[in-house]
């Protein structure tokens, strides 16, 4: 997370994280780029998050959608794009007077799919705010690498754009190895305690006597990590970056398996955890994303 913190740094007006589908790019970013911006600049900076719903036909229609996110009581109402835009503009300065600072963070989720026209508007919104002295930084999340629309912007007269926002950029990893499988199945057996250190973590929760007898998830990483590349498809057997969503999926199995009453050792066997992958198209996940790894 190290580049998060470059860009923080460095401050620049935009970049973009882009990693396969459900490696979990989003929430981690999302819920680091928050305590990475509290760490580093000690105030607390207002964050604001849009999930692009669909492309935008209108600047009006744009500027209602995030609105819309940002659950502003204006959204509804109708207005021109001008009008929008101060409003926009207002609301983000507002924020970002609360937290007595002059910089604002906004990430667009599902930015893969914007139009030139759509970076353009979001554009005219950075310089709104910099004309009240106010930096919005946008860090958007895609499920690609968006070299082609650099490409494109630069060679259809709006490289200034491209510069903007898809200059930086980061491809976010996947689970990658046994350590890192460990570290996570550790943050279900022990560090999901809530409250923190003196609650009930989601192994204690679904499986008491086994956590009270000393088991833990954490032991069946090498498991979990083998059935994982034993499962992947010809088109994958070098990719070692697995999405996050299939380790939650193949946990949660094995947790209700032994809420539901089974012996610890069937619910984390190999067996269990290859029948669990494939239940929930481990592969045909792996084989659909390998084209964007």
């Amino acid at each position: 997370m190290s580049t998060l913190g470059r860009w923080l740094d460095a401050k620049v007006t935009g970049a973009y994280v882009f990693g396969a589908s459900r490696v979990g790019k989003t929430r981690a970013v999302t819920l680091f780029l928050k305590r990475l911006l509290e760490d580093r600049l000690g105030v607390s900076i207002p964050l604001h998050i849009w999930s692009r719903p669909f492309t935008h036909n209108s600047a009006a229609e744009f500027y209602k959608s995030l609105l819309n996110a940002f659950n502003h009581a204006s959204g509804g109402t109708r207005a021109g794009p001008n009008d929008r835009l101060a409003i926009l503009r207002e609301f983000l300065i507002s924020s970002a007077d609360e937290c007595g600072t002059n910089g604002v963070v906004l990430i667009v989720d599902e930015a893969h799919g914007m139009t030139t026209q759509e970076w353009l508007w979001l554009l005219a919104l950075q310089n709104a705010m910099d004309s009240e002295g106010y930096a919005l930084s946008v860090f958007s999340i895609a499920s690609h690498q968006m070299a082609y629309e650099f490409d494109l912007m630069s060679r259809t007269g709006n490289p200034h754009v491209a510069a903007r926002f898809l200059v930086d950029q980061w491809r976010y990893p996947g689970v990658e190895s046994r350590e890192e499988l460990e570290f996570i199945l550790d943050g279900y057996d022990v560090q999901s305690k809530w409250p923190r250190n003196e609650g009930v973590s989601y192994l204690e929760y679904f499986a008491p006597k086994d956590y009270a007898s000393g088991r833990l998830l954490a032991h069946s990483a090498g498991a979990l990590w083998d059935a994982m590349i034993a499962l992947l498809p010809p088109e994958s057997k070098g990719n070692h970056s697995f999405p996050m969503k299939h380790v939650a999926l193949a946990v949660e199995d094995a947790l209700f398996q032994v809420a539901f009453g089974a012996d610890w050792e069937v619910a984390t066997s190999d067996e269990s955890w290859v029948l669990a992958l494939t239940k929930h198209r481990f592969a045909d996940h792996m084989r659909a994303i390998s084209l964007d790894i």
